[in-house]
């Protein structure tokens, strides 16, 4: 966008806000929910070769039950965003 080489490859983190209404998720729509999205990081990250990033591991020493209640936590950042009028600036 930028134009500059050292930009190359670089993009901006969206907001987790209303992620619970954004579906579907992943860069290709594969997983139709919230719940099948925080699943997948629980048990179905792929390893090893293949482009996967090898700082992205599945979560294998963490418990299937605590899957609702990040889900929750996710839901719950719905809602109207913020306004924000600017400062006068002298």
């Amino acid at each position: 966008m930028t134009g500059k080489k050292e930009d190359r490859g670089k993009f901006r983190t969206p907001s987790l806000r209303n992620i619970g209404q954004t579906g579907p998720y992943m860069h290709d729509g594969s997983k139709k929910s919230l719940t099948d999205f925080v699943e997948f990081y629980y048990r179905g990250v792929p390893t090893g070769s293949g482009g996967q990033a090898p700082d992205v591991q599945p979560l294998l020493g963490q418990s299937f039950s605590e899957i609702p209640a990040i889900v929750a936590f996710l839901e719950s950042l719905t809602g109207e965003a913020p306004k924000i009028v600017p400062p006068f600036l002298p």
